[in-house]
């Protein structure tokens, strides 16, 4: 049973947000949260990996970002800006406000929040009809 549960959580989670799920988050948020959600989406970052960004692991003129990730031996790693990820994180740049050269500031209970907001959506969205 222990091995069982043990084999369940290496595998990894295949979640993303659609787009329009995207258009519906990011104006719910302050600007530096809704930067990180566009960090997140432009780079795959886990949220811890967000957490320890900093302003100088981003290089737009290579398009390049360093993830430092310690989840596994190949978390820290560069992640090439393509596409609709170059505008992400242009987006990102803009509106963070983390100090001391830290990308973002601290964003606890995330999972929570979110879940309260969509929940309210969907609680408005039902009165409309």
């Amino acid at each position: 049973m222990a091995q069982q549960h043990a084999a369940q959580a290496k595998e990894p989670r295949r979640r993303f947000l659609p787009p329009y799920q995207v258009q519906w988050l990011v104006p719910e948020l302050g600007p530096d949260r809704a930067a990180r959600v566009a960090f997140m989406l432009a780079t795959a970052a886990r949220q811890n990996e967000s957490d320890r960004a900093r302003r100088a692991d981003i290089e737009m003129e290579r398009q390049i970002v360093f993830l430092r990730g310690t989840k596994t031996d190949a978390a820290p790693r560069e992640i090439p800006l393509v596409g609709a990820a170059i505008d992400r994180m242009g987006y990102a740049l803009r509106h963070a406000a983390g100090a001391s050269g830290m990308m973002f500031r601290p964003w606890s209970n995330i999972r929570v929040i979110f879940m309260k907001r969509v929940s309210a959506r969907r609680e408005r969205r039902s009165r409309r009809r």
